[in-house]
């Protein structure tokens, strides 16, 4: 899809963005539930071999008593998939090679609540991403393999007392499966709430800690509303759809300081984020920024990656491991540019201290775009030099760090993040909770920090928030395609309309217009 330099980021679909490297057919893989009556034996024992280490305890919303059961998956229903022979004697099944392909095991536990489903799986290829679908909830690419040799992966779910169909389907890339253990566990903890608020940047500006303390009051009860607007703030398309559908505003409206990258402000890129973020702060409501940061220099402009596609990794050859190892110069030192020029713009929020929910380097660990193609470390290195170089060169303290590159190994340390935040896209009116993503957050550090959706292309169900525990503090609905039609026209393709008056009228969502007035809010 192609668009010119003052389009902001309207004609640019979160596809394109966020799952570029994986492609769009990775989203279309749908699991096939069949009836657990139709997969489990009317015997009273089933054919899976299911080991019990404890009796059976009462139904329970967590489970108690160290239940496991072992199902190998050539005993399973098996549609489009062979089974294979261990070298060592044993089977093993795959390879999901076609988007019908399915492995449902039947799982008999005695006590309804949340278990561990851990699959023993091996990928074909590098790595893979597939569906699983417990019962008559699904979660899309939530099976992650990473490597060709056997290894466990799972997931948590909730299972009813008695029988629960397992489904494994088709996601991005071919696997193979060896056996489903199936063994209690806990659920999200309510102590994953208890955050204390302090920010990282010890000189913090008042309304920056004013809104970390609300952010701190609302966790773990009630969750932020917010939408991506592709142009004019709060006049975007996006969120005028949404108001004039609900009647409320977004608490959080997101900003993208792409077009002001020196290399496409160099090459005709126009913009006026900034002044659309100032409007949305001037009246009480919640800014949050990115920036896709087109890369410093070294782009590769053809016509399959014009200059405009430069904060991908395919879009450029910049080398960011010479720009920071001292072997190219003139690289760091554009680097330093690039920041000073978008320093420049949050200047202009915290000269009147508008505090900004900071997202930079996002989905670093993704590796699509050219922050995260050098590795951990090298991202870890680019995070510390944006943080110094913006709170003790150009002394912006009105910003909330948000650490957005999804993966424990990238995590660039408690001093420098003030909230973790995970992106997600999955199938059309997909109203999942994400706990397993909200789960996966929490694993990052050791210190308990406010967990966010930073990102999604579906709104989430609060029922199912509230259900899980998942409790996440915001979430932040993508624009364009995900919310309105090319007309600028409410669209029902990601999000039905009655879902969405749903979730902002809901008692558990907080809408612009039950924000605090922040000059009457305690900033301590």
């Amino acid at each position: 899809m192609t668009r010119g330099p003052a389009e902001g980021m309207r004609g640019l679909s979160a596809f394109d963005y966020a799952r570029w490297i994986r492609g769009a057919a990775a989203l279309l893989a749908a699991g096939t539930l069949t009836a657990c009556s139709a997969v489990c034996p009317p015997a009273p024992t089933p054919t899976p071999t299911a080991i019990v280490t404890a009796p059976p305890a009462a139904p329970t919303a967590t489970p108690a008593g160290g239940i496991s059961l072992l199902y190998e998956a050539e005993d399973a229903q098996l549609i489009g998939l062979e089974r294979y022979t261990h070298p060592n004697g044993g089977a093993y099944v795959g390879l999901w090679d076609d988007a019908g392909c399915s492995l449902t095991f039947c799982v008999t536990v005695p006590a309804a609540g949340v278990y561990e489903l851990s699959f023993s799986t091996a990928s074909y290829d590098d790595e893979s991403y597939n569906t699983v679908a417990v019962n008559d909830r699904t979660f899309y690419e939530a099976l992650y393999t990473a490597g060709e040799d056997f290894g466990p992966s799972g997931i948590k779910a909730r299972l009813n007392q008695g029988d629960n169909t397992v489904t494994v389907s088709a996601g991005w890339g071919w696997f193979y499966v060896d056996s489903l253990r199936v063994s209690t566990a806990q659920g999200i903890s309510p102590f994953a709430y208890a955050v204390d608020g302090a920010l990282s940047d010890a000189e913090a500006s008042p309304n920056a800690q004013k809104l970390m303390r609300h952010l701190v009051a609302e966790y773990g009860k009630r969750t932020l509303s917010g939408q991506y607007a592709s142009d004019r703030g709060i006049n975007s398309p996006e969120v005028q759809a949404i108001y004039g559908l609900t009647g409320k505003y977004p608490a959080i409206i997101g900003f993208d300081l792409m077009d002001y990258s020196p290399s496409r402000v160099e090459r005709g890129a126009q913009t006026k984020q900034t002044d659309y973020a100032l409007q949305w702060g001037r009246r009480g409501g919640i800014v949050t920024a990115i920036w896709h940061w087109n890369a410093p220099k070294d782009l590769t402009d053809t016509q399959e990656q014009p200059w405009w596609r430069g904060f991908y990794t395919q879009g450029t050859t910049f080398d960011l491991d010479a720009a920071l190892n001292g072997s190219d110069e003139n690289g760091y030192a554009l680097l330093l540019r690039d920041m000073d020029a978008i320093a420049a713009q949050l200047k202009r929020l915290a000269d009147e201290d508008i505090p900004v929910l900071w997202r930079p380097l996002h989905e670093g660990s993704g590796g699509w775009f050219w922050w995260g193609a050098y590795g951990a470390d090298n991202y870890k290195k680019l995070w510390k030099l944006m943080y110094q170089r913006f709170t003790q060169v150009h002394h912006l303290h009105n910003l909330i760090w948000v650490y957005n590159g999804q993966d424990a190994q990238w995590y660039p340390g408690d001093d420098y993040v003030d909230i973790i935040a995970e992106d997600v896209y999955t199938q059309p009116r997909d109203y999942e909770s994400h706990y397993h993503l909200f789960e996966k957050a929490l694993g990052y550090t050791r210190q308990t920090k406010i967990i966010g959706l930073a990102e999604t292309g579906v709104l989430p169900d609060p029922a199912l928030l509230a259900g899980d525990n998942a409790r996440w503090s915001f979430f932040i609905t993508w624009c364009d395609l995900y919310v309105v039609d090319k007309a600028g026209n409410l669209s029902d393709v990601y999000n039905e309309p009655a879902h969405i008056n749903d979730v902002y009228h809901s008692d558990d969502v907080v809408t612009y217009d039950e924000l605090p007035q922040w000059g009457e809010y305690p900033a301590q």
